[in-house]
């Protein structure tokens, strides 16, 4: 028997089939990598998105002819539009079907900023052009069983305490309930699946980096800090992020790329994907997007933006960690 053992070990025989059948379970268990592509705030309707959207356009492709055979799941992070207005609206819709229709991605994920609410930002609400509306996915709790993902979709657009602090967002516990109860009746799917939060504001402080110009206001009134503000209530909601077991965080706003972490929560933060950002060299950009790969348990994330107008998108920084969730009542 020893011999017999031996000599189908030496064959490689047993090992062989066991290798094969190893293999075939796996390739039918395992979930295809996905991908999510991290857009915010486009500022549709300006003029300097405008005069962008084509570079925008191409730098998009770019990425469909890198990743074209993995799903890729478009997610927007607030102020698709400059200005709540009829017109922009439009603009949105129409970009909305690009991403669809020409470049046959999944349905885009979009959260709302304040640009999309509020006239320029920060003055009243006008309900009528709410950005919310469009999005294909309505529900706050967004499960993608087939792609092995799922979204919640949070609306930091909220006035605190501070009337003057119109731009500065707000999460509060009645959302946090909300957006808990949501998961809790998808559980038995949702413990399955890598679950990503999307917020516009900033949930933390983050650095400004040193291309960064500030506003000419901000010059003249010495209102110009050297990082932004986080969002009001932000750490109760990176709390209940841990205790939730949620493991990462999108959000755009103040148009600054960024990656960090955070007790165990990863945080990304896009810049502005047309670029409309001012920088401290004339002639010179900062068209932002993130690749996030989600391939099992770990996850790689590709900051990417054009510096210069034509000369393409480069990797400005790139992380990769284990993203293990365990959600928790």
């Amino acid at each position: 028997e020893m011999r017999w053992i031996l000599s189908n070990l030496a064959e490689g025989r047993h090992i062989r089939h066991v290798w094969s059948d190893f293999c075939s379970n796996y390739r039918k268990t395992k979930r295809p990598i996905t991908r999510i592509l991290h857009l915010s705030d486009l500022h549709l309707g300006h003029k300097l998105a405008a005069a962008n959207l084509p570079r925008v356009k191409l730098a998009l492709q770019s990425v469909i002819n890198e990743f074209g055979q993995d799903r890729i799941i478009p997610v927007i992070t607030g102020d698709l539009m400059h200005t709540p207005s009829a017109g922009n609206l439009q603009l949105v819709k129409n970009f909305q079907s690009y991403l669809t229709n020409d470049l046959k991605l999944e349905k885009p994920i979009i959260v709302p900023g304040n640009h999309d609410s509020r006239m320029l930002g920060f003055l009243p609400v006008q309900a009528n052009y709410r950005i919310s509306s469009l999005s294909h996915h309505a529900d706050i709790f967004v499960p993608l069983e087939h792609c092995g993902v799922g979204f919640l979709r949070f609306d930091s657009n909220k006035v605190g305490p501070n009337p003057f602090a119109l731009a500065r967002g707000k999460i509060d516990e009645a959302e946090l309930k909300e957006i808990g109860t949501a998961i809790d009746k998808y559980r038995a799917s949702a413990s399955q699946m890598k679950l990503i939060a999307l917020v516009h504001h900033h949930p933390i402080s983050v650095q400004k980096p040193i291309w960064h110009k500030p506003e000419w206001y901000q010059q003249i009134f010495g209102w110009f800090q050297e990082s932004t503000g986080e969002f009001e209530n932000s750490s109760a909601f990176l709390h209940w992020l841990q205790e939730k077991g949620i493991p990462m965080v999108l959000h755009g706003h103040k148009h600054i790329p960024h990656f960090s972490t955070q007790n165990g929560t990863i945080i990304v933060g896009c810049g502005s994907s047309t670029g409309k950002v001012k920088t401290m060299v004339d002639r010179e950009t900062y068209m932002s997007l993130n690749i996030i790969t989600i391939d099992g348990s770990k996850a790689i994330v590709r900051l990417r933006a054009e510096r210069l107008h034509g000369a393409g998108l480069e990797e400005t920084a790139s992380y990769e960690m284990i993203m293990a969730n365990h959600i928790v009542p």
